[in-house]
């Protein structure tokens, strides 16, 4: 991608936190106490998946649990693991697109960070894996009555109060139908070696809303880069207490459709290889 694009930036400021995520690649967000940190943080994580180094930001205000009906609880954190990629797999991970072959295995993550706030993510596994608070997930089962299936993480070998979700997702995201999943992404693409299928369109991606349960926690695959993420109504999220620490997530709009409306692409680009980085 060239240099100097502008990115037109959605710009949420609640509970003393700037977040700020790409309209049109909403996984890629940053937050701040302070707004200007929060720009370069997204700056520099635009530079990091995008290629480039001199954006230009729009930021379009909005309004906290005004835009849809229905939030994911979104990343506010990010570290990096220090297992090696191949090690949590049952089967390792595909040479060409780097995703994993296999099931997770048993083996514990260590992060080779230390972890804060509710909610962050891996960001050196494809697709990233959240984790999260047990303090958070907690409060949800008080809630909700949701069963989440944990796993301890660890840092330095001791655990670290934060969890890996094991449970899988009920929710798959689909396309708009007559919307072509987009080629330019490296997240579209049939795997020539491991036959994995991924696609991808950030502006028309959507959850089918029959499959969503309202007051309640929904497992989601909201995208290709993401293995799980938790999906709540808005009345469900107004319910959740941000204000302790280990509660914090970023709560983002996702896009809901009748399931008559959407389709999963097949016709996707073959590759051989993908670099990451």
């Amino acid at each position: 991608m060239s240099n100097k694009n502008v990115y037109v930036v959605n710009w949420l400021h609640h509970d003393d936190a700037h977040v700020l995520w790409l309209e049109k690649q909403p996984e890629i967000q940053a937050e701040s106490n302070e707004l200007e940190a929060a720009k370069d943080c997204l700056c520099e994580l635009i530079c990091d998946h995008l290629g480039d180094s001199e954006a230009c930001l729009e930021l379009k205000p909005v309004n906290y649990l005004d835009l849809a009906e229905w939030y994911a609880l979104r990343p506010i954190e990010q570290a990096g693991l220090s297992n090696e990629p191949h090690s949590i797999f049952t089967k390792g991970r595909c040479n060409g697109c780097g995703y994993p072959l296999g099931e997770r295995n048993e083996v514990l993550l260590n992060s080779a960070n230390k972890l804060k706030n509710g909610v962050g993510f891996f960001s050196n596994t494809r697709p990233y894996i959240n984790y999260y608070s047990e303090a958070l997930l907690t409060q949800l089962t008080n809630l909700f009555g949701t069963v989440f299936n944990t796993r301890p993480i660890l840092y330095k070998g001791e655990p670290t109060g934060y969890v890996e979700i094991l449970n899988a997702p009920d929710v798959h995201y689909q396309l708009h139908k007559g919307v072509k999943a987009d080629s330019k992404l490296r997240t579209t693409f049939k795997c020539r070696q491991c036959h994995r299928a991924s696609f991808a369109n950030s502006e028309e991606e959507a959850l089918a809303v029959e499959a969503l349960k309202p007051n309640s926690v929904n497992f989601v695959r909201l995208s290709a880069l993401n293995t799980l993420m938790l999906v709540l109504d808005s009345k469900a999220v107004q319910q959740i207490n941000q204000k302790l620490r280990l509660h914090r997530f970023s709560a983002v709009p996702v896009q809901v459709m009748p399931e008559e409306q959407l389709y999963i692409p097949t016709d996707l680009p073959e590759v051989e290889h993908i670099n990451w980085r």
